[in-house]
């Protein structure tokens, strides 16, 4: 877990070659950064927590593939747009925020 350490800078990109992930915690830094459409490749990812940081765009069509993913928390965020139907993909998604 990564959560409240006044991380700053880009969310790196590697993050989505970690393709054995269950639960990523990164909420609560500075990150100023997209979401990396790279993460979409985390199949196994379960959990994503990525609220209360300085994140902007939209969030990737890639997240789509996501097969496992049950809760994604992105709020207190600048994100903008809409939630497109990629996300309907996520038959094991139940807690959105």
């Amino acid at each position: 877990w990564l959560d409240g350490n006044q991380l700053t800078g880009q969310l790196p990109i590697e993050l989505g070659n970690m393709l054995q992930l269950s639960d990523l915690a990164i909420h609560e830094n500075r990150f100023q950064s997209t979401l990396p459409s790279e993460l979409g490749r985390l199949e196994k990812l379960e959990r994503f927590w990525a609220d209360k940081m300085e994140l902007y765009g939209t969030i990737p069509t890639e997240y789509g593939n996501m097969k496992s993913l049950g809760r994604l928390f992105l709020e207190s965020n600048q994100l903008s747009g809409t939630l497109s139907s990629h996300l309907g993909r996520l038959t094991n998604l139940r807690d959105v925020r």
